[in-house]
């Protein structure tokens, strides 16, 4: 169950908004990794492979995903906000509240994911009824993750390619590469504190 990452380029922060879409497939891959590890082990000892996925999964979504909700709440949804009178970007921001609900929700359910993986870690083996509650509360982060990615790579990210003059862009792409501590120009590494396993190609978005 190798961790593959890092394949082809990656947006450099000058197109933060590819930058953004960039970070969805890696939020996509390490959720489908905590999915695997729970459906294939069902609480007993995992394997080498399923414990290094794990664990690259947990870090990525303890250190590295964070950036991405700052990146969206604090920079690009505050660049958004400054054309309200835009009815376009007015339904947007209608929408964006429901997106920043679900970040609340989505951090929620990851500390307990966190708290059973790291369990089953540590003990060897999950029992049955933490092992039901990591995999439903696992099923809803997923049905989450598919709506919300959705709504945001299909409507808030082309309007705000569409909306934002390029110098904002440029300056929203500067404070994402500003809160990683990284030049706004680098390409490759997104998200400083992300450590993939061995298997895997270094990747930080």
């Amino acid at each position: 169950m190798a961790v593959t990452l890092g394949q082809g380029a990656l947006a450099g922060f000058d197109e933060p908004i590819r930058v953004l879409m960039d970070c969805h497939r890696r939020i996509e891959k390490f959720l489908s990794l905590l999915l695997r590890v729970a459906d294939e082990c069902r609480g007993e000892a995992m394997g080498s492979e399923y414990r290094e996925a794990a664990e690259s999964a947990l870090r990525y979504f303890a250190n590295a995903a964070p950036h991405h909700t700052a990146d969206e709440e604090q920079s690009l949804f505050p660049a958004l906000r400054r054309h309200a009178d835009d009815p376009r970007v007015a339904e947007a921001l209608r929408r964006i509240a429901l997106l920043e609900a679900d970040h609340d929700k989505a951090d929620a359910a990851h500390a307990r994911v966190a708290e059973l993986m790291q369990r089953w870690l540590d003990e060897g083996t999950l029992p049955a009824a933490p092992l039901a509650e990591l995999r439903e509360t696992l099923a809803t982060l997923h049905a989450t993750y598919v709506r919300h990615i959705a709504e945001e790579d299909e409507v808030i990210f082309p309007l705000a390619a569409e909306v934002l003059a390029r110098e904002v862009l440029i300056d929203v792409g500067r404070s994402m590469a500003n809160r990683r501590g990284i030049e706004p120009n680098t390409t490759g590494p997104r998200c400083k504190h992300a450590q993939p396993n061995h298997h895997a190609k270094q990747d930080h978005s």
